[in-house]
């Protein structure tokens, strides 16, 4: 295998393209979901470029590290992870569940650090990789009903400039990609409910 790539949040929307391509590029691409009937349905479509993982939950920390050690077992070197995986809530302030707040913070921002810290110690000691974390334009601007969102976006925002500063000692690149409005089931329910 010439390349091997991790990504979280596999089974839809961004995600998913993001697979789709690094199949069509000759990626050999490891799906990390929750859903393991549509890891399955996409692993039959995309054949033996793609295999999966069904990370139990990234809310769930404690199940990362053995994933991620299971994985280097059977591949070794992991050449590009991507955190994708995402959850969503948009809702006022005063309408807000706490529960469903550290829901989102430990899946969009917590969940997403403690993969990547299990992963770039792979990349560490090879001094070689490439980290891309999917934060969105809610990264660097607000916007009404989306505190949750907001906030764990413009936190995975820090935390990718610390990994910036801490992995180029290493050679390992590490960028932002902050989409807009993207046509996936997250901005049609938003569609949706607020008649946007």
């Amino acid at each position: 295998m010439d390349r091997i790539a991790i990504v979280s949040g596999a089974t839809s929307g961004i995600g998913l393209k993001i697979v789709e391509n690094f199949t069509s590029q000759g990626i050999f691409t490891i799906m990390l979901g929750r859903n393991e009937d549509k890891l399955k349905t996409i692993q039959q479509y995309l054949g033996k470029a793609v295999t999966s993982y069904r990370c139990q939950d990234l809310m769930d920390t404690d199940s990362i590290q053995p994933c991620i050690l299971e994985i280097a077992e059977k591949y070794e070197n992991i050449d590009i992870l991507v955190n994708c995986a995402c959850i969503f809530e948009f809702c006022s302030i005063e309408q807000l569940d706490i529960k469903k707040l550290k829901d989102i913070i430990n899946t969009n921002l917590i969940g997403t650090i403690a993969l990547t810290k299990a992963v770039a110690s792979i990349m560490v000691r090879r001094k070689k990789g490439q980290i891309i974390n999917i934060e969105s334009i809610a990264a660097t601007k607000g916007f009404e009903y989306g505190a949750a969102y907001v906030a764990s976006k413009f936190g995975l925002a820090g935390f990718s400039q610390v990994l910036w500063s801490e992995m180029k000692k290493y050679e390992i690149k590490v960028c932002s990609i902050r989409p807009g409005l993207v046509n996936t089931d997250l901005f049609r329910n938003m569609h949706e409910t607020y008649d946007l």
